[in-house]
């Protein structure tokens, strides 16, 4: 592995793995806590790499950071969105809403770490968006479960 995807894979598994297990150990119980902050880290982080694949390497610098940003914000406001409408079905559960937007700040933050100054290679992008779809799935999965 290049260095890069080794750093990825410590910034981008380690941390949400911690608070993953966190959130299955104290409140077990509610597996949905753990399905929406799954969801919202790994919606967050597929929607960031797809952002940060289409940035040109020469505008990187400039615009790369701000790109993340503002793509965890459009991210926060469609889970707002969507848990005012779709998910409000069942009932709008504040709870359920926090736990999305955690997921989405710490994939926000994991990004910025992983983005720097110089854009990702393709390879690490990918491998981003693979843990983003796979943490988006699992979320899936113990929301309903």
């Amino acid at each position: 592995m290049k260095p890069q995807v080794k750093t990825t894979f410590v910034v981008s598994i380690i941390p949400t793995v911690l608070v993953s297990l966190l959130f299955y150990g104290l409140l077990g119980h509610r597996r949905d806590y753990l399905g929406h902050y799954a969801a919202g880290y790994g919606g967050t982080l597929c929607a960031i790499a797809i952002i940060l694949a289409a940035i040109p390497a020469t505008k990187f610098r400039q615009i790369g950071s701000l790109a993340v940003v503002l793509c965890t914000i459009f991210c926060i406001a469609a889970g707002t969105v969507t848990e005012a409408t779709v998910f409000h079905l069942a009932k709008f559960d504040e709870i359920d809403y926090c736990n999305q937007n955690l997921g989405a700040v710490l994939a926000g933050l994991a990004m910025i770490y992983i983005a720097g100054d110089d854009k990702p290679s393709d390879v690490t992008l990918r491998f981003v968006i693979a843990i983003g779809a796979i943490s988006l799935l699992s979320g899936g999965y113990f929301a309903v479960t």
